[in-house]
């Protein structure tokens, strides 16, 4: 497992940290799993876990949340799912899950001198760029078995949430690339009333090879476009050019969740785990390399105020 898993943010004050699993089956199975701890000032410590399971025209949802004590050894342990470093668990509604979890790389998308000035006011790594995933997963009594099923383990951690949308996508199931990997993050971020222009972070793993454009130089230089569907960028460091256009799913497979963070933001996030990505990477070391997928998971999220209505953590489609 990467060293980021062992990146914690103490469970003291103010505090939001999440975890969540996503991948793939096949080109009609899916799953994402979330599992998040959070406290608002000096209140209780909440654990929430979330559930979606794709199975072709079969789509089933699931959120428990509980009062708890920090985790201890475990980073989520609830009644109704725990979470290791090699292992997830859990049972909420109809779904159920026993996954044992390798993960053979990872990437911080946050640069340090970027983290030290604490503009992000939270902070996003994948511990599991490259997960692979074994075990079971039920769907009322449909039981899918996975085997180095493709997935990616991610981990934001802050107590701060500036950013106002953001767009996030990875993928590690490349129809003619089994080898590759490839992960980006697009955020807007705000300084006080500032909206700062889009910051973005990718890594490509190809033939071997990272190609990773995270330089703290090169973040407000990629274009990204982001659409209500879509999400078009173009990045270039080192000698390397990226281009990747990704879209959202069938609609019936799109994840509609809204979040409260614990410093009183709101965010509407929409998220499929059977998103559409192609990618070409240019680079001297591997030519002119041509990616695409339809099982590349896509979240596009925007933030909003308080004045556009009710609103409560939900999760649905």
């Amino acid at each position: 497992m990467s060293d980021l898993l062992a990146r914690r943010l103490p469970a003291r004050g103010a505090f939001e940290e999440v975890w969540f699993i996503e991948g793939s089956l096949d080109a009609e199975r899916a799953f994402w799993l979330r599992y998040s701890l959070a406290r608002t000032g000096s209140g209780p410590l909440e654990a929430t876990v979330w559930a979606v399971a794709v199975e072709g025209d079969l789509v089933q949802a699931a959120r428990e949340s509980i009062a708890t004590d920090p985790a201890g050894d475990a980073l989520v342990r609830t009644p109704f799912g725990t979470l290791t470093g090699q292992r997830a668990t859990g049972r909420i509604g109809a779904l159920q899950w026993d996954l044992g979890l390798d993960a053979r790389s990872g990437h911080d998308h946050v640069p340090e001198t970027l983290a030290r000035l604490g503009l992000t006011g939270r902070h996003y790594a994948s511990p599991g760029l490259d997960l692979r995933v074994t075990g079971s997963l039920a769907i009322g009594d449909i039981s899918l078995s996975l085997h180095d099923a493709p997935a990616v383990l991610g981990h934001i951690w802050g107590a701060r949430a500036t950013t106002r949308a953001w767009a996030w996508s990875h993928c590690s199931a490349f129809e003619l690339h089994p080898d590759a990997r490839f992960e980006a993050l697009s955020a807007q971020l705000t300084l006080g009333p500032v909206t700062l222009p889009w910051a973005t972070s990718a890594v490509v793993e190809v033939y071997g090879k990272r190609f990773a454009f995270t330089r703290t130089r090169t973040l407000f230089r990629a274009r990204s476009k982001v659409g209500e569907r879509d999400w078009y960028l173009d990045a270039e460091s080192d000698g390397a050019r990226l281009r990747a256009a990704v879209k959202l799913g069938a609609p019936e497979h799109v994840a509609r969740i809204g979040l409260t963070h614990v410093n009183g933001r709101r965010t509407r996030v929409r998220n499929s785990p059977l998103s559409t990505l192609r990618v070409q990477l240019v680079h001297p070391d591997v030519g002119d390399v041509h990616l695409r997928s339809h099982r590349a998971c896509l979240e596009l999220a925007k933030a909003e105020d308080a004045s556009e209505g009710e609103f409560a953590p939900h999760l649905g489609f």
